[in-house]
């Protein structure tokens, strides 16, 4: 192999590397998110010997907890925390999947791989840095497990299908991310007639059976190991549609990324007709389009749910950008592959400039995040005996975990928090009427079942700290904030009983901590409702103004606008070339 082919080998590699250490290192720069930390100690519980779905409660099917249970076994061997462990088997993960794409982007390019390079590069940089502060999510992983199954199909189409182990193990691996996230089997049957159709197959091909024996077999497993699963999806299913709940045509049109989608399909599809591989523009448009209905079905407008669709997107841009045929003929040709470029440009640049903050630990929203997490974690080990535990009363998630796993206290519920409060009393949280709570003749099967369950979570593990998060005044402005968990709570007899055993201890940010009394006659405070006194705080700037006075924002259209202008200009100056070269022969 000459020295030239060596070199640009080694500096591709290089390349690779540099983008996954990069996400990587910026991932290992900050604190665990929510999510993962409570996935961890749901894990850790059930090694423990604690029931899935009963002592600990979780909406989503078992494969994400069982997913978890290596990271936390190797942490107890090697005597060293379980996220650490996670992250560093999540990496290896990534690595893996971007192995096994560039593998798969190889057998869809076939011959003609101009550009192929530059696009693994892109892939990589989708895997390992755009997900940004939701890397590690189910999502994330879901778009790394699919998307050498994605490519494969192309492959298939193009008439190069890969070998039967291969082929087998893209379908297993789509499965297991299916499987984290049903919604997504609509890209999976989609894709499947897709192909089915453009190759006149008569039997299902290798990755449709991998990915179909896998759903099978864990479905056999979750009804034979986990049958709770089913009680509590049945019980709690219909609340948990309402919590966070927007419509689908509201999700549709404002969710994060709608922009990026939105850009990337409508390039797709104006520079189609300049594609080097027409297959895999097709399948990736076909798979973007499928992934954003899957995310906006759950009604909840997360940026997470998003990801795999902005993945996507990003990558449509990318063959917009790389894989057409230059120069454009057409003005619009040219405008639409400016903004391709201009879009494409600034998304790679924001997310790299993103990792290299948060490496630094300069990202303002995760600063101001862990400066509160510190805070609270410093008042409940003040107030906690060692090994002690935690109750929160609290609508999110954040309130209760990393906080649990840093403080190294105890979790005293079953629940990671309170949702099914929201979820039951969403439609009050915007109206202008006061908040009014069911007298529990009225309450529903999840409501009964939520206050059943503080009340014995409370008397079985008598927790030694509470931390209650504070209520805003009751109007609609405050939305999630109205709710007043101690008068909500206090209501019920028996909850009521075992609040008396604790007294106030100090006020930290947006919470007020409650400590067990040693006696009954301890003096302090026992927690008690009153009316909310503040507002939560929002920006009265708006319009124009509001745009005007975001950096971040201004940043981006600047950068894009800088891009957009440069790549639009040397496609018309190409154009010119061309036209004139044709004119002088």
């Amino acid at each position: 192999m000459p020295h030239s082919a060596v070199a640009s080998r080694l500096g591709f590699v290089g390349a690779l590397l540099l983008v996954a250490t990069l996400g990587c290192a910026a991932e290992l720069a900050t604190f665990a998110r929510s999510d993962t930390a409570f996935l961890l100690h749901a894990a850790g519980q059930v090694l423990d010997g604690a029931r899935l779905y009963e002592d600990v409660v979780e909406i989503n099917p078992p494969l994400i907890v069982a997913l978890n249970l290596p990271a936390v076994l190797l942490a107890r061997a090697a005597g060293i925390s379980d996220i650490l462990v996670f992250r560093l088997l999540y990496s290896l993960g990534l690595l893996g999947s971007l192995a096994f794409s560039i593998w798969s982007l190889r057998l869809a390019f076939g011959p003609e791989t101009r550009g192929l390079r530059s696009l693994c590069l892109l892939i990589a940089v989708a895997l390992f840095l755009m997900p940004g502060n939701d890397f590690g999510q189910r999502e994330h992983l879901l778009v790394a497990l699919v998307l050498p199954y994605i490519l494969l199909v192309v492959a298939r189409v193009e008439g190069r299908p890969a070998p039967a182990v291969p082929a087998l193990a893209a379908g297993v691996l789509a499965g297991i991310g299916l499987a984290l996230k049903p919604h997504f089997l609509l890209v999976w049957v989609i894709l499947e007639a897709y192909a089915a159709w453009r190759t006149h197959a008569r039997r299902p091909s290798m990755e449709a059976l991998g990915t179909a024996a896998w759903l099978a077999l864990y479905a056999a497993g979750v009804v034979l190991l986990t049958p709770a699963f089913f009680r509590v999806a049945l019980l709690l299913g219909p609340a948990y549609n309402r919590f966070g709940h927007y419509s689908f045509f509201t999700v549709l049109w404002t969710a994060t990324g709608a922009t990026l989608c939105f850009v990337a399909a409508l390039a797709g599809v104006a520079l189609y007709r300049q594609a080097r591989h027409r297959a895999l523009w097709l399948v990736v448009l076909i798979g973007l389009a499928a992934s954003y209905v899957a995310g906006a079905a759950q009604l909840k407008s997360w940026t997470y749910h998003f990801l795999p669709a902005r993945t996507l997107a990003l990558i449509l841009l990318g063959l917009a950008v790389i894989d057409s045929r230059r120069p454009f003929t057409l003005a619009v040709q040219r405008l639409y592959g400016a903004v391709a470029f201009g879009v494409l440009g600034t998304s790679v640049l924001w997310a790299f400039a993103a990792g290299l903050l948060r490496v630094a630990q300069r990202d303002p929203v995760r600063t101001s995040e862990r400066q509160q997490l510190d805070r609270l974690v410093e008042a409940v080990r003040r107030h906690a005996p060692p090994r002690g535990s935690l109750y929160v009363f609290s609508y999110t998630i954040g309130s209760s975990f990393p906080l649990v796993n840093y403080s190294d206290l105890r979790w005293a519920s079953r629940f990671p928090h309170l949702w099914i409060i929201e979820a039951v009393y969403h439609d009050q949280l915007h109206a202008d009427a006061p908040m009014s709570f069911h007298e529990k003749a009225e309450m529903g099967p999840a409501e009964r079942y939520l206050n059943d369950a503080v009340f014995e979570d409370l008397a079985r593990y008598r927790p030694d700290v509470l931390l209650v998060l504070r209520h805003a005044r009751d109007v609609p402005e405050n939305a999630l904030r109205r709710i007043d968990y101690l008068g909500y709570f206090g209501r019920d007899p028996r909850i009521a009983v075992e609040l008396g055993h604790y007294r106030l201890a100090e006020d930290v940010g947006q919470y007020r901590l409650y400590v067990r009394a040693g006696t009954p006659d301890q003096p302090g405070s026992p927690p008690k409702s009153a009316p909310g006194e503040y507002d939560v705080r929002r920006s009265r700037v708006t319009g124009g103004r509001a745009v005007a006075s975001d950096t971040g924002l201004l940043l981006h259209l600047l950068t894009f606008l800088v891009l957009g202008t440069l790549a639009y200009g040397t496609d018309r100056r190409r154009g010119h070339a061309k036209k004139a070269v044709g004119e002088n022969s």
